[in-house]
């Protein structure tokens, strides 16, 4: 694993899966999923993308790699977003989602689902997370002086901003170490 101590820009965070990182759909194939086998139910848009950034986040401070690009992760006015995802259950609006993403009518996967931690990083932060509501979620995604907060002028500048704007990884990783208390 690549000696991230002096890194301090987010776009030099190495990515899992060869650098490359997990296709985001798929990733939240993976989370809905094992919502689905631990009984989280009614999971909606919102909820899923908060989880999906926490996920990102929680596997990040435990191993120092991203699984999904911060360039994925856009920073819209009620939190963070991955847009493939939100446009892929944007149907549902604020109702449970009740399928899995699929492209072409075959379901959307990755390959290395139960590999490199992502399986345990899903567990851990829903374990943590995932009987909050979407609004907590949101509401803790706003968290002063955190990597929202931060990128988007706290929500007075959300047009085009990225988790991939964020200057100062530092502030990325004291969000995470805050809301998981470690």
């Amino acid at each position: 694993m690549e000696n991230t101590n002096n890194i301090t820009d987010i776009k030099q965070v190495p990515l899992i899966n060869g650098n490359r990182g997990l296709n985001p759909c798929g990733l939240a194939n993976l989370i809905l999923a094992i919502c689905n086998g631990n009984d989280i139910d009614d999971v909606t848009n919102m909820h899923l993308q908060k989880l999906i950034y926490y996920v990102n986040g929680y596997h990040f401070i435990k191993n120092k790699q991203f699984l999904i690009k911060p360039d994925l992760i856009s920073f819209w006015k009620h939190g963070p977003v991955n847009q493939a995802v939100y446009h892929a259950f944007k149907d549902y609006g604020s109702d449970a989602i009740e399928e899995f993403i699929q492209e072409e009518g075959q379901n959307v996967t990755i390959a290395t689902e139960l590999k490199d931690g992502v399986k345990e990083s899903i567990v851990a932060v829903l374990d943590a997370l995932g009987d909050k509501s979407a609004i907590k979620l949101r509401n803790l995604s706003h968290m002063k002086d955190g990597a929202w907060y931060t990128v988007t002028d706290n929500g007075n500048d959300v047009k085009d901003k990225a988790l991939s704007d964020l200057k100062d990884l530092s502030i990325f990783e004291a969000e995470m170490e805050e809301v998981f208390c470690v």
